[in-house]
């Protein structure tokens, strides 16, 4: 794998997307440097996107969450990204919290979590308290 990303923090790397959990999760190969890459799931920072399953989740997020799911790998259709770690900082899943970046075709960077939220597929969210529910009627505080 060969990708130059911008210059940034030494807290970005590599990475190839080895699977799509849904709109927020994913699950990559991260070359870390000499030849040496890890391979774990990391929670897209900042965002929150409806669930594709578990308790409480109705048919219309189930469908919600299966769109932005859907976006999400239109975006990492090539599988080479940049990611962005906070350090290394877990969530309470024991998920890594990154954002991801993918080069477009001009040579500039997509954030792929700016642009979930800007297309409606997610809504910001900054990890503290409850995160807000997708309900057909928009986003919602959680109660």
């Amino acid at each position: 794998m060969t990708l130059v990303s911008p210059s940034w923090d030494r807290w970005t790397y590599a990475a190839l997307v080895v699977s799509i959990h849904d709109g927020d999760t994913v699950r990559l190969a991260i070359d870390v440097g000499f030849d040496i890459r890890h391979t774990t799931t990391v929670r897209l920072l900042g965002i929150q996107a409806p669930e594709v399953g578990g308790a409480g989740v109705t048919p219309e997020e189930k469908a919600a969450g299966i769109r932005a799911r859907e976006a999400l790998a239109d975006m990492l259709d090539g599988g080479a990204v940049v990611v962005r770690t906070r350090k290394d900082t877990q969530e309470g899943r024991g998920r890594y919290l990154a954002t991801l970046y993918v080069v477009q075709p001009d040579g500039t960077w997509r954030d792929v979590c700016a642009q979930l939220v800007a297309d409606g597929h997610a809504t910001p969210y900054d990890g503290r308290g409850r995160a807000p529910r997708w309900t057909p009627e928009g986003w919602r505080p959680a109660a």
